[in-house]
């Protein structure tokens, strides 16, 4: 409670001097997502009840700031952090960080970007097509094979595109301490992505702080009646004793299709690990109000072996700001 209280302060406070602070200084930015609206789980959770009816969030609520400063010669500095919350409670998501969705400082100009300080790695960037975003019930599965790791102390270096391709590069100064105190490698990960006219292809491969070794491929094509999508990776869980996530391969394949002020989507997911195999078949239809209000409709089934099959579906409205 102490702990929670500190930082409910601390966010009173910092929030007051960016809003103070964003009034006052050229270039600098406030903008957020606030999210919320009811969901139905079949599912059971930790405790063997069942989920049921619940208000909740589809999408990651956030608050954040960013700006940047004309250096000439075509070249800038620029800043961004981005606080993540429940909208349903108020409730700070992650506990031990308050900027934990990203807090980074950089230089960008005509030979690429270099981005310092907490953010994902490349291999988000390389692997990222979805048809909710990973948002939503109807986003459901794995698209990265666990390797979702955050960068604390880290670097990104993003290319220019040169005929539309860009490279990502990335790694940690630090090395992460395991719960049972093993030192562990620092993260690095590649990426390289190919943009042009409708089509996009992209590849990844990260080594984790756990050891393991993360690849896949990724790629989109909007053919004008709809966008398809397409994800897979690979995890080769050869990281160390106890701390790997072991061998696990996911595959998502997904479309958008517009349909009059919004959008029908629809994806499979198949997560693929040593001990059981997911599936989840996702569906939803999200009607945009304007550029940065839309409500939302989505639903999903999920298998898992061994298990019943569940079903969820959420409705509600985010808004951007």
């Amino acid at each position: 409670m102490r702990l929670h209280h500190h930082l409910s302060l601390l966010a009173t406070v910092s929030l007051a001097s960016l809003s103070a602070m964003a009034q006052v200084t050229p270039g600098v930015q406030v903008y957020g997502r606030v999210d919320l609206g009811l969901r139905h789980d079949t599912a059971r959770d930790a405790s063997g009840s069942k989920i049921g009816t619940q208000v909740a969030t589809a999408t990651n609520n956030g608050l954040g700031l960013m700006g940047t400063e004309d250096l000439g010669s075509g070249n800038s500095a620029f800043f961004r952090i981005e606080h993540r919350f429940n909208a349903d409670t108020g409730a700070v998501v992650d506990s031990s960080s308050f900027w934990s969705e990203i807090a980074v400082v950089g230089l960008q100009g005509r030979y690429g970007t270099l981005q310092l300080g907490r953010q994902d790695g490349p291999i988000y960037y390389g692997l990222s097509p979805d048809a909710f975003y990973g948002d939503y019930v109807g986003g459901r599965g794995e698209r990265k094979a666990g390797a979702d790791d955050k960068f604390n102390n880290g670097a990104l270096y993003i290319s220019p595109a040169w005929n539309g391709v860009q490279l990502y590069l990335g790694g940690t100064a630090d090395r992460v301490v395991a719960s049972n105190g093993q030192v562990l490698d620092h993260a690095k990960a590649a990426a390289l992505k190919y943009q042009q006219g409708p089509l996009m292809l992209s590849a990844a491969v990260a080594k984790r702080f756990n050891g393991d070794t993360a690849w896949g491929g990724g790629a989109s094509y909007d053919t004008s009646v709809a966008t398809l999508l397409f994800v897979a990776g690979r995890n080769d869980g050869k990281g160390y004793a106890g701390l790997s996530d072991g061998i696990r391969t996911t595959l998502d394949i997904g479309a958008i299709v517009p349909i009059g002020q919004g959008s029908f989507r629809v994806k499979f997911n198949h997560d693929k690990r040593e001990t059981a195999t997911t599936r989840n078949v996702g569906l939803g239809y999200l009607y945009d109000l304007s550029k940065r209000t839309n409500l939302y409709l989505t639903g999903s089934n999920t298998r898992v072996t061994g298990q019943s099959a569940t079903n969820a579906f959420d409705l509600g409205i985010v808004h951007r700001f």
